[in-house]
């Protein structure tokens, strides 16, 4: 037993010592020099055995160089190499041989929390499929004497329950969590019995000490698809003191019944006249089960597809074990993808990557170098999010890790078409461990948008609400003067978002109002779908047409929009902004819209994954294939000088993605545009960080007024399909009225 924790501890430390990934800049670099003979170019990137003085001659091309071996980060004269490359805005990746106290905390916590993923309870956190074992119809576990065969599935949640012997299965969330993380427990396989079309589930919780906690209950069917059906949705609420346990039943019509005839065909829906004949009442011709209309033949039947007929009797056994099936593709596809994040449910274009290797899911560890981008995009559209996908970090929480299969074990062909097409080698040692990353999924830049708005000159309004920036949400079609508006079908928090943005006000605050006595009016607008970034509404997916129709089965669709600020008060004041209810006063311009995350709706689009959920901030975020330089401004309104101290600015600034940024803070006096005083000036590039700022010092002129400028200028370092966020929050001009 010792010799195997010893190996386990080897292992570990072995996955998990952390690469150094710094981004580097020539200073002598020059056109027409030949690759050097060590090491091997391609494109924009050079392979190197080594960290020698001679790659400070390189050819102009490169961007990136890959060092094999390990090197001394912090010896005097591989800084300085280091440093001379950075001039010249080329990015090294190696690995250190010896890191430093801060990198040894780092890999400390690391190894803990990946030791704690695979040891913490009795729970396998690292569930294999096989779809050939036996399902069974009941289960009973009360969880006291043993977890009874439920497990968790690593890569796809983020912490693990405990069992606790005579107990049962708790769940503590870690101190230093994300808001949102989430654990998962999964049942053994079940099936449903022939005769029977209703699942029921009873369980019984106990909590305290939490605030809007969510408990979810989930059917997943993984002989045919990755996507969770939701069974039941709690909100759990309690104070310090235990409190009593609380029992739950939630019955269910499972989504794909086992049915299949006496051949192994799989049974279809029943269509008409079976399904709507008054003749067939009694037979509970429902979904796809084998069933005898009427008594019109001798034994139950279905239809199915490929017969001369259309139908084939069914071998029906009461109660029986059905023989297992041979799954071809397991969740629908050969190579199923799961996107995860800390929103489960919300944002799902941008997560953590997962795969099934080896009958287990897993996360994908250390893309570079070995990664191309086309991998990414194969893995969005495996997934149905997008057609342009690309890495957007490596997080640094020490909960990141989990199972995973090394980027380099995944190989696509270069005619690949789908993510099917490739190949993904199973880890030879079970539990490798590493650092996981995210990725975000886009549409295909061309492809035009399904969206009879973009091709219709059109403006929004909102009317019969008690205030201004509330009341029923409509479009006014230009051409025609046709007026209607929006069915509430896809109607969230992402699109109320945007329909706000594009009226003028900050985001939505409630995506809906009560109304007495109004008319709704009948819709343009039948269903809509907008990940929540858009600026307005002919970039979502939006189906409709130019007259207006009845909403199906749902009303049109109402808005409360966060009214632009008449009085400033506490932290939303233009002195002291942390963006609760806006901007504070501060104006925007430049060609790069600054968005208002609201963060009093936790399912609104969260462009920073690893950052708090219920944050309020403001962000700008760059887009794939995005060439051009972008300018973003945040202007204050007039500030006047308090007269004592010295006036600066603190905010904290959060950076996430390939991001190539130019940050500076100026301030000037009004009416006078030739002289800026410069207070801040920083140049980020590639970082993944969350820091506080702050500006040097000014003495400004007493009773005069001026304003303060926070200017973010960003690039795209290279071609390939590169995002990138950058955020600010709580800023604050100090030692002003």
């Amino acid at each position: 037993m010792q010799r195997l924790k010893f190996e386990a501890f080897l292992l570990i430390f072995a996955i998990l010592l952390t690469k150094y990934n710094c981004r580097c800049y020539p200073q002598d670099q020059t056109s027409h020099v030949p690759c050097p003979t060590s090491c091997q170019c391609r494109n924009n990137q050079m392979t190197c055995s080594s960290l020698t003085e001679g790659l400070i001659s390189i050819p102009q091309t490169i961007e990136k160089i890959y060092i094999r071996e390990k090197i001394d980060c912090h010896h005097p004269k591989v800084q300085n190499l280091l440093e001379r490359l950075r001039r010249a805005n080329i990015e090294v990746i190696s690995t250190c041989n010896e890191l430093n106290s801060e990198e040894i905390h780092q890999f400390q916590e690391y190894r803990r929390t990946a030791i704690r993923r695979v040891k913490r309870s009795t729970l396998h956190v690292d569930y294999k499929y096989d779809f050939q074992a036996n399902s069974t119809f009941f289960l009973n576990c009360s969880f006291v004497n043993g977890p009874c065969n439920w497990s968790q599935e690593g890569a796809l949640d983020f912490f693990d329950w405990k069992y606790v012997s005579g107990v049962g299965l708790t769940f503590k969330q870690p101190f230093a969590s994300f808001t949102g993380s989430f654990a998962e427990i999964l049942s053994p396989a079940l099936v449903l019995p022939n005769n029977t079309n209703q699942v029921q589930v009873r369980f019984q919780i106990q909590y305290y000490n939490i605030t809007n906690a969510q408990f979810t209950v989930y059917a997943r069917y993984p002989r045919y698809s990755t996507e969770y059906h939701l069974v039941l949705g709690l909100t759990l609420n309690s104070g310090n003191s235990d409190v009593i346990p609380r029992t739950y039943i939630v019955t269910f019509t499972p989504k794909y019944p086992n049915y299949r005839s006496s051949s192994g065909k799989t049974c279809k829906t029943w269509a008409p006249p079976y399904n709507t004949s008054s003749l067939y009442e009694a037979d509970d011709i429902k979904a796809n089960y084998c069933r005898n209309p009427g008594g019109m033949r001798n034994s139950t039947w279905c239809l199915v597809d490929n017969t001369p007929d259309g139908w084939e009797y069914c071998d029906l056994q009461q109660c029986s074990t059905r023989t297992p099936q041979v799954v071809k593709n397991p969740f629908g596809a050969k190579n199923p993808v799961a996107i995860v994040n800390y929103q489960s449910g919300f944002n799902k274009h941008m997560g953590r990557m997962a795969l099934l290797a080896g009958q287990i899911w897993r996360g994908v560890c250390y893309p570079y170098p070995q990664w191309d981008n086309k991998i990414s995009n194969l893995i969005c559209k495996q997934a149905q999010l997008g057609e342009v996908g690309t890495i957007i970090l490596r997080p640094l929480s020490p909960y990141s890790t989990t199972l995973c299969t090394k980027a380099e074990g995944i190989t696509c062909p270069s005619t690949a078409t789908s993510f099917s097409n490739c190949t993904i080698q199973t880890p030879a040692n079970r539990f490798i461990h590493g650092t996981v990353y995210w990725i975000a999924c886009f549409p295909s830049l061309n492809v035009s948008t399904q969206n009879f708005l973009a091709t219709n000159a059109y403006q929004l309004s909102l009317t019969d609400g008690n205030i201004p920036s509330q009341g029923i949400a409509k479009i006014t079609l230009t051409q025609g003067n046709q007026v209607g508006g929006i069915c509430i079908t896809g109607w969230d928090i992402n699109a109320a978002n945007v329909f706000c943005r594009q009226m003028g006000y900050p985001g939505a605050v409630n995506t809906s109002v009560p109304l007495q006595g109004v008319t709704y009016p009948k819709a343009l607008v039948t269903s809509v779908q907008c990940r929540g970034y858009e600026t307005s509404l002919d970039q979502c997916n939006i189906k409709g047409s130019l007259q207006s129709t009845t909403c199906v089965g749902s009303t049109t669709a109402t808005v409360a929009c966060a009214p632009k600020q008449a009085a400033y008060r506490n932290q939303s004041m233009p002195g002291y902004c942390s963006f609760k209810m806006g901007y504070c006063g501060w104006k925007m311009s430049g060609n790069l819209t600054w968005q208002w995350r609201n963060g009093w709706n936790v399912n609104a689009y969260n462009p920073l994954p690893t950052y708090r959920i219920d944050q309020n901030y403001a962000y700008v975020q760059r887009f794939p294939y995005d060439s051009k330089v972008r300018e973003s401004v945040l202007t204050s309104p007039p500030l006047v000088y308090s007269g004592s101290g010295s006036l600066y600015v603190k905010f904290d600034q959060y950076i996430t993605g390939n991001i190539y940024t130019r940050t500076s803070v100026s301030f000037n006096y009004l009416n006078n545009t030739k002289n800026h005083y410069l207070l801040f000036k920083r140049q980020f590039f590639t970082l993944n960080e969350f820091k506080s700022r702050q500006t040097s010092q000014i003495t400004p002129q007493a009773n005069k007024s001026f304003e303060v400028k926070i200017t973010l200028q960003t690039f795209s370092p290279s071609t390939l399909p590169l995002i990138s966020v950058y955020a600010i929050d709580n800023i604050q001009v100090m030692n002003v009225e």
